[in-house]
């Protein structure tokens, strides 16, 4: 158990921080090439960049841990991860065929991230590729059809996932293209309340909030200590709530081309928006 200053870092939760400050994240790529060839990529970053414990020193008791985490892992937070509904993902998995509605279910989520990031919204897949997603092994393309339908709507209904779907031709004047395919459409989204839940959301509105800070503040924000002002200010629910409230407008109406109540967006940020406070 490691020890600074006399703290030593010997609970889950210390020795937890203490590896994320002392540790960076690994991602790795490998790239196939002809003859057999392989590169590996690897690339790191930290997790952390601060850690502060308040200790009383009368009885040793920790009062308050004081976090900050890397840029890095701020920026991957909403470029590199997807969000997955997990109560939505273990409503899909009961009852029989249930692994097979759970690998789609993630499938989709993957799907949608990965058009939203690149600013669309509809695409359109071969049925045989989500009927294999799904585990669904009918040969008949009828039967195949009724089955990719079948679990289509029930993600839909008991996993939350809002999308919209058709079932199309493929274009048969192009040569070895499938015949049936699946139009998928995410334009539709949670209620306002879910937005958090939305990684582009989070893009448009960390852009807002960094560009906020700045124009407000410049570098001219000094706290004894503090090796980030930004996320001082950030999580601090009452500081510049009114222009925080507009900017999160701006980029909820840019991601969801909807509006939202100035009134609305101040109760996202005090409802721990920006922080874990609620």
């Amino acid at each position: 158990m490691p020890e600074y200053f006399g703290h030593r870092f010997e609970t889950t939760f210390d020795y937890a921080l203490f590896h994320m400050l002392s540790n960076n994240i690994i991602f790795s790529r490998s790239y196939e090439y002809k003859h057999q060839d392989k590169v590996i990529e690897l690339k790191n970053f930290a997790i952390l960049k601060d850690i502060k414990v308040s200790i009383d020193r009368h009885t040793n008791t920790i009062k308050i841990y004081d976090v900050r985490i890397s840029d890095e892992l701020m920026e991957g937070f909403f470029r590199r991860y997807y969000t997955i509904d997990t109560n939505g993902y273990k409503h899909v998995g009961k009852g029989r065929g249930g692994d097979g509605r759970k690998s789609l279910y993630i499938f989709l989520y993957k799907t949608r991230h990965q058009l939203l990031s690149s600013g669309q919204r509809i695409t359109k897949m071969p049925i045989d590729l989500l009927a294999s997603v799904a585990h669904i092994e009918s040969e008949e393309p009828r039967f195949k059809k009724k089955s990719v339908k079948r679990v289509l709507d029930y993600i839909r209904e008991k996993g939350k996932l809002p999308f919209d779907y058709t079932f199309v031709q493929g274009d048969p004047t192009k040569k070895y293209q499938e015949l049936y395919w699946v139009s998928l459409d995410f334009s539709v989204y949670h209620e306002v309340m879910e937005a958090k839940e939305d990684h582009n959301f989070y893009i448009a509105l960390l852009e807002r909030m960094r560009d906020l800070f700045h124009h407000t503040y410049g570098n001219h924000v000094q706290i004894t200590g503090e090796k980030d002002t930004f996320q001082r200010w950030l999580t601090n629910s009452d500081a510049d709530l009114t222009h925080k409230a507009n900017e999160l407008c701006k980029a909820y109406f840019k991601v969801h081309n909807k509006d939202i109540t100035l009134a609305m967006a101040k109760k996202l940020i005090r409802g721990g928006l920006f922080s874990d406070d609620n």
